[in-house]
Parts: structure tokens; C-alpha cells; sequence
């Protein structure tokens, strides 16, 4: 029991230079994001539509659907995800296929279509 608080100790000492360094990584990103976000156009954002700016956010969406049975169902994701900037002047879009749950005994859930 008396070697474990050394060893923890010895581990915690040798990977805190990696957390600083994942700090000055995030810090570095943000500062790219910023940079890049200052470059775009400052028009108003469309509601029923994305931006046509490059911008780093996450997107949800959640809709129920009511069936002439009177069951529902859910659309958890509707195809919505999130952006990020990794470098100037580039945006990656990752758009998940949303999660469908039928609360109908018949019917399987499970992933959407894309």
C-alpha cells in the first residue's frame, strides 16, 4: 500500500507536461477559430438553413411524429452534428445519421437514413 501513493504520484509529475501541452493545443485552436471567424462575412445567419459562413458549432434536433395509430415516433440527431475549423480557411462538417425509436412492438429502432 506504501509504494502505490509514489508510483501515483510519479505518474501524475511525468504526464502533466502532456496536460500543458493539450492546453497550449486547445489554446492554439481557438485562436485559429477566432482568426478565421473575424475573416467571414457578419450578415445575419438564416434560420432554416446553415450558414454559409465558416463556423465551428454543434447542431441537435429531436422530433416527434404521431402516427394515425396514435403511436409515436422519435427522430433523436435529424441528421444534425457538428462543425469544427481545424485550419484556416477549412470546415468539417460530421453529420451522424439520426437515431430512430418507433414505439410500436413491430417496428425495429435504430439508425436512420443519412
Amino acid at each position: 500500500m506504501r509504494r502505490i501513493l509514489p508510483f501515483c504520484l510519479a505518474v501524475f509529475f511525468l504526464f502533466a507536461n502532456s496536460a500543458f501541452a493539450q492546453n497550449r493545443f486547445l489554446a492554439s485552436w481557438e485562436d485559429r477559430v477566432r482568426s478565421t471567424a473575424a475573416r467571414q462575412p457578419s450578415w445575419a445567419v438564416p434560420v432554416f438553413t446553415p450558414s454559409s459562413g465558416l463556423v465551428q458549432l454543434a447542431r441537435a434536433d429531436m422530433v416527434r411524429q404521431y402516427t394515425p395509430t396514435l403511436t409515436t415516433t422519435w427522430n433523436y440527431g435529424g441528421s444534425k452534428g457538428f462543425s469544427l475549423i481545424p485550419w484556416y480557411k477549412t470546415e468539417i462538417d460530421v453529420n451522424p445519421p439520426p437515431y430512430i425509436q418507433h414505439h410500436t412492438p413491430k417496428t425495429l429502432d435504430g439508425a436512420g437514413d443519412m
